[in-house]
This record gives C-alpha cells, sequence and structure tokens, in this order.
C-alpha cells in the first residue's frame, strides 16, 4: 500500500507538471520549438495518428475545444498533403477517412460520448490510416 500511495503522489505530481507547462505555453512563456513535419506521405499518416491520440488525450482532460481544434488541423494541414495519392490508390478508404474526421468524429464529441467511445471511433480511423500506409508504402519503394 505504501509504495502504491507513493506511485499515485509522483503520477499526480507529473500530471500537475504537465499542466503546468501547458499553461506557460498558452500564456507564451516558454520558447517555441521548431519541429519536423513528415514529407512522405506514408509518414504523414503516422503523424495523423499521433495527433489523433493527441486530441483523446485533450477530450479525456476535458479540453473539447481544444481536441476538436486539433482534429481540424489535422485534417486541414496533415491529411489533405495525402488525400489525392491516397485517393488515387483507394478512393473508398479515402472517403471513410473524411467521414469520420468530418461526420463521425465530431458527432461523437458533440454528443458527449465517454472517452472509450471516442477511442473506438479513433481507432477505427487509425486502422484506415495504417490500411493507406500499406497502400502508400508500397508505392514508396
Amino acid at each position: 500500500r505504501t509504495e502504491q500511495r507513493e506511485l499515485e503522489q509522483a503520477l499526480w505530481q507529473s500530471l500537475g507538471a504537465v499542466k503546468v507547462a501547458a499553461q506557460y505555453q498558452d500564456q507564451g512563456l516558454l520558447q517555441t520549438v521548431a519541429t519536423r513535419e513528415a514529407v512522405e506521405p506514408s509518414r504523414v499518416l503516422i503523424e495523423i495518428k499521433q495527433r489523433l491520440d493527441r486530441a483523446v488525450a485533450k477530450y479525456a482532460e476535458r479540453l473539447t475545444e481544444d481536441a476538436v481544434l486539433i482534429i481540424q488541423e489535422t485534417y486541414a494541414t496533415r491529411f489533405e498533403s495525402v488525400e489525392d495519392v491516397l485517393k488515387s490508390l483507394d478512393p473508398d478508404l479515402v472517403e471513410d477517412i473524411e467521414s469520420d474526421f468530418h461526420v463521425h468524429l465530431p458527432e461523437a464529441i458533440s454528443s458527449n460520448a465517454s472517452v472509450d467511445e471516442i477511442r473506438d471511433v479513433v481507432g477505427r480511423m487509425q486502422d484506415n490510416l495504417d490500411q493507406g500506409r500499406a497502400l502508400l508504402k508500397a508505392t514508396e519503394r
């Protein structure tokens, strides 16, 4: 029990540190770090999956607006950059992914679905992105 209590305290302290860092970042108190975005279409899909995970985390923190913003930005800045290439390989898959971005995930969020339900929608999206990645990797060789 003592070990569990110490572990829980460490987890709560870590969560607090993350929240403070997020507040500092929102207030512009932290230095902006330049990151590189993926260029290869198959790597862009990995990045999209990571951003969707981040959106689920924001939703779990009850930061719904942040989650929606991440989803919208991910679609506009990342998915649209690979959409045409992917559409040439599997138009139905692209239609499914777009439907998830524009209909299924927003509806789940706006209906205040549970975090598990949001994870399920994102999980299906990520499965579709994995399918797309396999198609793209075959053409990148």
